[in-house]
């Protein structure tokens, strides 16, 4: 770990010096962890076999943590704005990426941002941002996002976001610039705050979701997804019991009963079980559906023209390491598809984790990569596993990934419907 951490990675097809193929698509990488962890160079997205499908993969660093995200008076004061550092280091990656990938053999008129988790909330706000106009051509977004709604939609404020940073500052015993650079770095970092994006007036101008519903966002194609099981790993005690969930639905007013009839639960083991199928529903699918809804066709009294949008699910289970797991207590339908799932069929560094890997496991990275790099290339994913892909529509059509993909309407796709109308009207 260093402070001095703005790097890339690249990686290139092993055959691209013998290809007289052209240019070749990018996909730049965006990593999640919450906005307080993440590196660039963890061996799960290493980008070799993602690249052997036929793309330039590049993995940027962005800071992390107060040094990416702290807001403070003082530093606003000197530069105009603060608190969106990570984001700013995202958009040098990819004026670097504009200026020198054709070095690589990469095309820097295909250039395609593929984030996951807090890596998706990037690749949105990327996506309203007029600072981020022309640095890239399509979007992947996995389980993330900051459109409005859900536990982790709204960004913050510029004025919210300086009090935090002032009384954390204050709390380090610092309260100017010369006190606050004088603190070592190691100090800052271990400062534990909410940390998030923030609305500050010049990388995010204005919440996501307006600049979508004014037709100011890049108008790009767009691939969106989430995992069966994405709140696996994540217990949510305050939904768990039947009092929670009942007083968690009471919120939703008029929509009340709708709620209690889509996550049923009669005692508090049936709650426990919906508890994460309201996570994942609220937090990890909301969002990457909805940025697919602002994009699609289906919506006719949106300000400006749509753009393509593709919906995917992966229902297939990574196998599990045999001597830990994740977090107490296991989830009552185990981990499945859990949270972070995709990243193994998308960068297929399965050597890397000597566990229980199938053939369908292969198959399944297979597809996915392979879909991803045709979308780089051209903006479309085209057919996988032999299964076409269509655009998604007013069904919510989406493609189940698996071994045996399929294209169905979404399975939650009445609690997304649910939560858009909830979240529109407050």
């Amino acid at each position: 770990m260093d402070e001095d951490c703005l790097y890339l990675n690249i990686w290139a097809p092993d055959s691209i010096a013998e290809a007289d193929q052209g240019p070749l698509p990018v996909i730049f990488w965006i990593y999640g962890g919450g906005h307080r962890v993440g590196s660039a160079s963890h061996p799960s997205t290493s980008g070799e076999h993602l690249a052997a499908h036929g793309a330039i993969v590049v993995t940027p660093n962005y800071r992390v943590g107060a040094l990416g995200y702290l807001a403070h008076p003082a530093l606003t004061g000197e530069s105009g704005t603060s608190g969106n550092y990570a984001s700013l280091d995202l958009m040098a990656a990819l004026r670097w990426v504009q200026a020198n990938i054709a070095a690589f053999g990469g095309d820097p008129a295909r250039v395609t941002l593929y984030g996951q988790s807090a890596g998706a909330a990037h690749a949105n706000v990327l996506l309203a941002s007029p600072l981020a106009s022309g640095l890239f051509h399509r979007a992947i977004v996995i389980s993330g996002g900051r459109m409005a709604g859900g536990p982790m939609g709204q960004i913050k404020p510029l004025a919210d976001a300086e009090r935090e940073g002032s009384a954390l500052m204050s709390g380090l015993g610092a309260s100017t610039l010369e006190q606050m650079r004088a603190l070592p770095a190691a100090q800052i970092v271990q400062a534990h705050a909410m940390w998030n994006i923030v609305e500050d007036g010049l990388v995010s101008v204005a919440q996501p979701e307006h600049r979508f519903a004014a037709g100011a966002h890049q108008k790009v194609p767009l691939i969106a997804g989430f995992n069966t099981d994405d709140a696996a790993p994540y217990a949510s005690p305050q939904w768990a019991t039947v009092a929670g969930l009942q007083a968690f639905a009471a919120s939703f007013g008029d929509a009340r009963e709708a709620f209690l009839a889509l996550y049923p639960a009669t005692n508090d083991i049936e709650a426990l079980a919906q508890s994460y199928r309201l996570r994942r529903d609220i937090a990890f699918a909301y969002q990457p559906w909805s940025m697919a809804r602002a994009m699609a066709a289906d919506r006719p009294h949106m300000a400006h023209s749509p753009s393509p949008a593709w919906m995917f699910v992966l229902d297939h289970a990574p196998p599990l390491p045999t001597d830990h797991h994740f977090h107490e207590p296991e989830p009552p339908a185990g981990y499945g598809a859990y949270h972070g799932a995709d990243i193994w069929y998308a960068f297929g560094c399965f050597d890397g984790q000597p566990w229980a890997w199938s053939d369908a496991d292969r198959r399944v990275h297979h597809m996915l990569a392979q879909a991803f790099v045709q979308f780089a290339a051209d903006g479309e994913p085209g057919d996988i596993g032999g299964v076409a892909w269509p655009q998604m529509g007013g069904q919510d059509h989406a493609l189940i990934l698996s071994d045996q993909p399929k294209m169905e309407p979404l399975p939650n796709r009445e609690a997304l419907h649910m939560f858009e109308q909830a979240f529109t009207r407050r």
